[in-house]
């Protein structure tokens, strides 16, 4: 028995040593490739990492980050060289001997702007073309008018609407699963459609209530979905793990909000459509690695919205998207939108073509949803 607790207390520390290793809240270190000076700020948790990078080079200050899954490593940056014949560029060479293209123009700095896209196979279902550039560990779920389909470089479909879908836009994710109203019923309906984005397969999680379509999903807490409908002004809960569905707010009590860490009461005249607020506006999001915000801003152009990660006072330039309420961020990667186009963002390999459906100019209110496996 002593034996037992002696190996349990050592396997404890070591937990514990290894943890505050790979989660320690930052690290400064000073080093020299091609005898260009790099100051190295890296930050970690326990999916990914931020490394923070100064680099001057002539009367060129390059100040940027990069967020990847190279956890716990230090002096990253294996080589690098400097063109200046256009712009000042970086051609950096990591440790994992990905490359990155770093370029100053106007104070802003551009990551793999000029990056090429590779050729890869591609499939198509219900005319939506598939790219095979999805990571190995994520699995999306989309729709066309009548179907829902899985892909993760493989396609799969589930039909469980019998009429064309022109309207998506009640919906939540939640953990693995896809809740969906039944849109098989006409102007309210009374049961939700529990979909595994793993597996395919679905359950019903039926309610003693008629919801009107013009209700809205507030958001999500505890994995719990809050909704309202706006016609009856009636607030609900859906807990998919209990599969049951309560109504816990209407006019005469009032209705539940939850304003960043804090729930609070509202009264009808305050809703207006009101969501969850989980970040500090709609043109801003941002959340922490370690000790490192990592913040992302929207700005609009005449294409769409240019969308920016800031580091200090310095903005980085990412990629343009036509729809930035429907940018998914997942670990180091982002999906966004741009036009027709579906598209992953990562900051060591740039922008990859993920899908094109042509509806996508006319809809905003497709459905996309990522799961990490």
């Amino acid at each position: 028995m002593k034996k037992l607790v002696t190996i349990l207390i050592i396997l404890s520390l070591l937990y514990i040593i290894i943890a505050s290793i790979i989660n320690r809240p930052s690290r400064i270190i000073n080093y020299k490739v091609n005898n260009i000076n790099i100051t190295e700020h890296s930050y970690h948790n326990k999916n990914i990492s931020a490394y923070a990078f100064s680099i001057s080079v002539e009367n060129n200050n390059f100040t940027f980050s990069i967020i990847s899954s190279l956890k716990g490593k230090k002096k990253i940056i294996q080589s690098l060289t400097y063109d200046n014949d256009l712009d000042p560029c970086l051609n950096i060479t990591l440790k994992n001997k990905e490359t990155i293209n770093v370029c100053l123009k106007n104070n802003i700095i551009y990551l793999n702007e000029h990056r090429e896209q590779s050729t890869v196979e591609t499939q198509e279902r219900d005319n939506i073309i598939f790219y095979q550039n999805v990571p190995s560990h994520h699995k999306l779920i989309t729709n066309s008018y009548k179907n829902l389909i899985f892909f993760d470089n493989s396609l799969n479909t589930l039909k469980i609407f019998n009429q064309d879908i022109y309207n998506f836009k009640i919906k939540a994710k939640v953990d693995k699963y896809l809740v969906v109203p039944d849109y098989n019923m006409n102007y309210t309906f009374n049961n939700f459609y529990k979909i595994d984005i793993t597996t395919g397969k679905y359950e019903k999680i039926y309610m003693p209530y008629d919801i009107y379509f013009d209700a809205y999903i507030m958001g999500i807490v505890d994995n719990k979905i809050y909704l309202l409908d706006e016609y009856t002004k009636k607030q609900y809960c859906i807990d998919i793990k209990k599969k049951n569905v309560k109504q816990i707010g209407d006019i005469k009590n009032g209705f539940k909000y939850y304003n960043i860490d804090k729930w609070e009461q509202l009264d009808v005249h305050d809703l207006n459509r009101q969501t969850f607020k989980y970040r500090m506006n709609d043109k801003e999001y941002s959340f922490k690695i370690g000790d490192y915000e990592v913040k992302y801003i929207y700005e609009q152009s005449s294409f769409g919205y240019k969308v920016y990660r800031k580091d200090n006072e310095k903005l980085i330039y990412l990629f343009t998207t036509t729809d930035f309420e429907s940018l998914i961020y997942l670990d180091d990667y982002i999906y966004y939108k741009n036009g027709a186009y579906i598209y992953l963002y990562n900051d060591l390999m740039g922008s990859r073509k993920l899908m094109y459906n042509a509806e996508l100019n006319f809809n905003n209110t497709f459905l996309l949803e990522v799961y990490k496996k």
